[in-house]
């Protein structure tokens, strides 16, 4: 039997992770009490040979305009890093995008806020 960590995504694990943005120390100061998350992307870093991803989460406002539901353009991401639930980045990118919500991001340089988590 081995206790090697495992590096399968875990569904459960991983939503938990998500809804705990409302919670989490750290985040929960940072995170807006109507912030919804959209759905995660992963991306494969395996740089040392070992299965790792990094997980990475926009967050959006809900608005509503002539009787529809829809979101404001992205203000926030997250990013973990997986299997160590490593919090990676919290940016805002609410600059990122001019007033129609068009994106401008030649106009910008973003420096990500780093937070590692123990």
């Amino acid at each position: 039997m081995s206790t090697k960590p495992s590096t399968k995504i875990d569904n459960e694990i991983i939503w938990r992770m998500i809804k705990s943005i409302h919670s989490k120390p750290g985040l929960r100061e940072w995170v807006t009490l109507e912030s919804q998350a959209l759905k995660p992307i992963f991306t494969d870093t395996n740089l040392t040979g070992q299965k790792t991803y990094l997980i990475h989460l926009l967050l959006v406002v809900p608005n509503k305009f002539q009787d529809k539901t829809g979101f404001m353009p992205p203000w926030g991401y997250i990013c973990w890093h997986w299997p160590s639930m490593r919090l990676m980045a919290v940016i805002n990118v609410s600059e990122l995008w001019n007033k129609d919500n068009s994106p401008h991001l030649s106009q910008h340089t973003v420096t990500p806020f780093l937070v590692i988590l123990k």
